[in-house]
């Protein structure tokens, strides 16, 4: 997931019911802390969302308490400024065999 709960939240999401997560002391509904990004959904988001009973309202006003996205990545070319010829070597061979999901910049 890399940091990204985006897709955890919409499923949790797709499963409430306010009055199952009401706190009993002051009814207050109890929820996660809602991820960056839900104003800006990707297609995989987006597809996701079709195949869930998603309360679009609740979505709404999700999106609209959720953080902009952020990027938290650093530039490919900063990154490699740094390394040096056997290990960019390195890093290519790694991607070439197919490790390339493994490789990260950040």
């Amino acid at each position: 997931m890399r940091g990204d709960y985006r897709a955890l939240f919409l499923g949790w999401l797709a499963d409430f019911a306010p009055d199952e997560w009401r706190d009993p002391k002051d009814g207050a509904v109890l929820m996660p802390p809602i991820p960056a990004g839900l104003d800006q959904l990707s297609p995989a988001l987006t597809a996701l969302i079709e195949h869930f009973p998603l309360d679009r309202d609740a979505l709404a006003v999700a999106a609209g308490l959720s953080q902009a996205s952020t990027t938290n990545r650093i530039p490919i070319a900063a990154v490699l400024e740094k390394l040096s010829m056997s290990e960019m070597r390195a890093l290519l061979t790694r991607v070439a065999e197919g490790g390339g999901s493994g490789v990260m910049t950040n």
